[in-house]
């Protein structure tokens, strides 16, 4: 229901142009689409924590809604604690976490693989693909 233009945050984008987000129209929009589809893709912005207003967060939504999860990890420095962290979280709350796929939001570097192999090895649930990095010229 909500699809901003700039890429920021969206509690920050909504506070700017005076647009609250709202759980209820979130809700809402999901059971419509539920009822036309077998399945939905929904697109966080930002992770887990983050928030949409001054109380509330993008988590607390999908718990309320009781989302299974797919876990995209931005392959960069800082992704592997960030990835950990993030998993340790969501398992705490007993969602199901379907698995996590790997953007390549940069261009690889030499230290991929190893970024790569080191999340395979410690996330402990499925790694189902791997997002290739595009420029804006390949979109």
């Amino acid at each position: 229901p909500y699809n901003f233009l700039d890429n920021t945050a969206p509690n920050i984008i909504s506070k700017r142009i005076k647009k609250p987000i709202s759980f209820y129209k979130m809700s809402s929009k999901l059971k419509y689409i539920s009822r036309k589809t077998n399945w939905i893709i929904i697109e966080g912005a930002g992770g887990w924590f983050t928030p949409i207003s001054k109380i509330k967060r993008i988590s607390d939504w999908v718990l309320k809604e009781n989302i299974p999860i797919i876990l995209v990890v931005g392959i960069k420095l800082g992704c592997i604690n960030h990835a950990l962290l993030t998993v340790e979280v969501i398992k705490k709350t007993g969602l199901v976490l379907k698995g996590w796929i790997a953007n390549n939001i940069n261009i690889k570097t030499i230290w991929h693989n190893e970024y790569i192999n080191t999340l395979k090895n410690n996330l402990c649930i499925n790694f189902l693909g791997e997002i290739p990095y595009l420029n804006k010229n390949n979109k």
